[in-house]
């Protein structure tokens, strides 16, 4: 089984972001790396996210939330993200979306 990278990209999701970790906790498929990029929100999307894993983390195979100390929009937010990944597979969310339960399994077996 193929590891496969969730990059979630934040920007000021503080309100959105826990349903879109919750989508990705409920993947049918099991071998996934987390990964959360923040794009230097100035809500409270941080705390909120170190909160999460801190309760989920044991589903993942690997977790890293990434902070920047600038923000440096949608696009150098992904590859930051990207970059850490160590799945064979790569698969970016925004922060205030969500993946139906079976999305990972589907797009890999597609």
């Amino acid at each position: 089984m193929d590891l496969i990278s969730i990059v979630v990209v934040t920007y000021n999701s503080g309100k959105t972001v826990v349903e879109t970790l919750d989508s990705i906790y409920k993947q049918t498929y099991q071998k996934l790396e987390l990964i959360v990029s923040d794009d230097c929100s100035i809500d409270n999307t941080v705390d909120v996210v170190r909160k999460w894993i801190k309760t989920h983390k044991k589903r993942f195979v690997n977790v890293r939330l990434l902070k920047a100390k600038e923000n440096h929009g949608v696009t150098k937010n992904c590859n930051i993200g990207i970059f850490q990944a160590k799945g064979k597979y790569v698969q970016i969310i925004a922060g205030d979306d969500l993946f139906m339960q079976n999305a990972i399994e589907r797009k890999r077996d597609y």
